[in-house]
């Protein structure tokens, strides 16, 4: 967005929030001006956009060179734990968080379940068998 913002791009923002929250919308010229006078603004524009590349070279590596079951596995261990064996997403989020299709989520998570590894139902994937996902991990 900081790029949207200074390039005079439009930018179709979305967002996916956990809670209530508020969001403030700062005017581009404003943020111009205070891009140009005050350093702090300077100094947090510059992380931003440094951190940003980070990430978004990181993805691109991620997406090139790891295999989406092994993303879909990891992501699911992650959003689990031994004691909370149950992850309430549906596969259009999942797929959303790891850029991928739906269709494509899906399809592993029904492999997966067929493995008898986890159960599926709608918008819940309980973890069955979270140490022979883990040993997935190794393995592939």
């Amino acid at each position: 967005m900081l790029s949207s913002a200074l390039g005079n791009i439009p930018y179709p923002a979305t967002a996916i929030v956990e809670q209530e929250m508020e969001a403030l919308l700062i005017p581009n010229e404003l943020y111009k001006y205070w891009l140009q006078h005050i350093p702090a603004v300077q100094t947090f524009t510059y992380q931003s956009m440094a951190q940003r590349m980070g990430t978004v070279m990181a993805l691109i590596e991620e997406i090139t060179f790891k295999r989406i079951d092994i993303r879909l596995i990891r992501f699911l261990l992650e959003h689990t734990s031994e004691t909370q064996a149950i992850l309430y997403e549906t596969h259009e989020e999942i797929a959303i968080e790891l850029r991928t299709a739906r269709e494509v989520i899906s399809r592993l998570l029904k492999n997966i379940e067929g493995d008898h590894l986890l159960q599926l139902s709608r918008g819940k994937i309980e973890i069955t068998k979270r140490q022979a996902l883990e040993k997935m991990l190794l393995t592939r």
